[in-house]
């Protein structure tokens, strides 16, 4: 079975957002519990998919799109801590993006070639996001606070790191593919994703403890 190291990291903040569980609820942030059971069970199913005698992994993929994409919105409206008219824009920009998400799914992009266009949308939106959570928690107080020692920052900022490699790595996506574009002996795609996926759950691990620190 093939099993990729940055998946380590997957599992680990797994392992840590079960153990701290209370430190995750008492800033409303169990919600990735579910959300990194489906990422390890994508991630595992998706690198085997020669295994499993498919012809690429890209229905997945996809597939992670639809079901992960509300558990993050719903995340976002947590750390964003929304209230009124600013929560009603928010749940209709979400329900719109999930919308389109599973139009292009079934209609647009289908089910046999990578959803790129959801991709697109959906690292914008978590730029645009993460970005808010970051510049109100600057705002948050008169005094300075330490941004790394709050969770909600190190969520976001890993996420905003992770979703514009994304969206770069999409954008030159076709220039890749063309001109076969390597580092080393590796794709560009294999070469740069993987540590971006480690970063991206290390954040999340390091917020998870920093959770349960606070709980008190």
């Amino acid at each position: 079975m093939a099993f990729g190291w940055f998946q380590y990291f997957q599992i680990i903040a797994l392992l840590l957002a079960v153990v701290y569980y209370r430190g995750l609820k008492k800033y409303r942030l169990t919600a990735f519990i579910p959300l990194l059971i489906i990422v390890n069970i994508v991630e595992t199913v998706g690198m085997n998919w020669k295994n499993l005698g498919w012809s690429n992994n890209y229905s997945v993929y996809n597939l992670y799109l639809i079901f992960s994409t509300p558990l993050y919105l719903y995340l976002y409206s947590v750390m964003l801590d929304l209230r009124d008219k600013a929560l009603m824009l928010y749940a209709a920009i979400s329900i719109l993006c999930i919308t389109f998400i599973v139009v292009n799914f079934f209609l647009l992009q289908g089910t046999k070639d990578f959803n790129s266009y959801s991709m697109v949308l959906i690292s914008i939106l978590y730029i645009v996001f993460s970005c808010l959570v970051l510049f109100r928690m600057s705002l948050a107080s008169n005094v300075a606070i330490n941004l790394y020692r709050e969770p909600y920052s190190w969520i976001s900022s890993a996420n905003l790191f992770f979703s514009m490699i994304t969206l770069v790595f999409l954008g030159l996506q076709h220039y890749i593919l063309v001109n076969n574009v390597k580092l080393g002996n590796k794709t560009m795609y294999y070469a740069l994703m993987p540590s971006a996926n480690a970063i991206l759950y290390a954040g999340f691990a390091y917020a998870f403890v920093l959770c349960n620190q606070k709980r008190s």
